[in-house]
Formats: structure tokens, C-alpha cells, sequence
């Protein structure tokens, strides 16, 4: 499998850019953070939960975050739920 590590700057990044496609084919584009006000309401913790989430994927698919680990996001998914939990 090819991989094309993002580099990051702490800005906008291209593995947060998304299509959606509903049931009936529809698709939209979205970013990341609109999931995330939608799914979790805008919430710190949770968020930083799905965008771990998100960039492990992208990683599994040969397009992860440059210098990420998929263990650095999966210990940072395991701290910031705990996080909420102690909410």
C-alpha cells in the first residue's frame, strides 16, 4: 500500500475534508469540525475523540497525519474518554 503522510501546521488539513453520502446517493462535503458539532455538540473532549479516530483511519488507508502514530492517537482517544467520563 502507498502512503502520503499530511504534514500538518496546526491549521486546516486535507484528512478532515469529507464526503458524506446519505442512503438515497445524496453526498455533501463537510469538515471534520462539522461532525463533530453535530455528533457530540461541539464538545472538547469528544471531538478530540473523533478526529484521533478519523486520522487512525485515514493512517489504516496509507494517508495518516506525518509522525503519528496509530498508537499516539489511540492513547490520546483512551484520554480524552476517560476525560469525559470523569465529567
Amino acid at each position: 500500500m502507498e502512503t502520503h503522510s499530511v504534514t500538518s501546521d496546526g491549521g486546516p488539513t486535507s484528512y478532515y475534508e469529507l464526503v458524506i453520502t446519505n442512503r438515497k446517493g445524496e453526498a455533501i462535503s463537510c469538515q471534520m469540525s462539522d461532525i463533530i458539532r453535530c455528533t457530540v455538540g461541539d464538545n472538547f473532549s469528544l471531538g478530540n475523540v473523533l478526529k484521533a479516530a478519523r486520522r487512525m483511519y485515514e493512517a489504516s488507508q496509507g494517508r495518516g497525519k506525518k509522525d503519528v502514530t496509530m498508537t499516539y492517537d489511540a492513547n490520546k482517544i483512551s484520554y480524552f474518554a476517560k476525560e469525559f467520563a470523569e465529567i
